[in-house]
């Protein structure tokens, strides 16, 4: 066979494979989130930044979508570390289906992220040692620290010693 003939086949037999996986992936795989949504955060129809950054605790924000499931595996983490430490920082959970203006007040590109503030209320300022690779956001031609963040999922080990850091700090 020519490789000509050998593309003909591959590429519809390829194009019918990622049709498939994606389909068993909606329709079966995401079955298994809703029941992992008894263990964890239920996401945030609600979202009051000036409220939580009153309250005189750390606040960590993610914002993420039911149908993501690197959002889904982070949701259980937030509640582990909700129920742990809950009293001491404040931890949400936004949907951005849900909330979409939520997103009006940070760089969002992608989710699952998170956004840190200090218990003043200031962004958190990660120390050298810091678990996760966490973004410092800078007012444009300026030294002024407005943000701290980090996109995608955070393993549960640096995930909890950032929610450490936090409160220690």
């Amino acid at each position: 066979m020519d490789k000509k003939k050998i593309l003909q086949i591959f590429v519809p037999v390829l194009i019918i494979a990622v049709i498939a996986g994606l389909y068993i992936q909606k329709n079966f795989l995401g079955q298994g989130e809703a029941e992992l949504s008894g263990t964890s955060m239920p996401m945030s129809s609600e979202y009051d930044l000036d409220g939580w950054l009153a309250e005189g605790k750390p606040v960590l924000i993610e914002f993420g979508t039911e149908s993501c499931p690197f959002c889904a595996e982070m949701a259980v983490r937030l509640q582990a570390m909700h129920e742990k430490y809950g009293d001491r920082i404040t931890i949400k959970n936004i949907d951005l289906n849900q909330v979409p203006e939520a997103a009006n007040d940070f760089p969002l590109s992608f989710v699952p992220a998170q956004f840190m503030f200090d218990a003043s209320g200031k962004p958190f300022v990660p120390t050298e040692d810091t678990a996760v690779k966490l973004q410092r956001h800078f007012l444009r031609g300026t030294t002024d620290h407005v943000l701290t963040g980090h996109v995608g999922a955070i393993p549960d080990d640096p995930f909890e010693q950032l929610i450490l850091e936090m409160i220690d700090d």
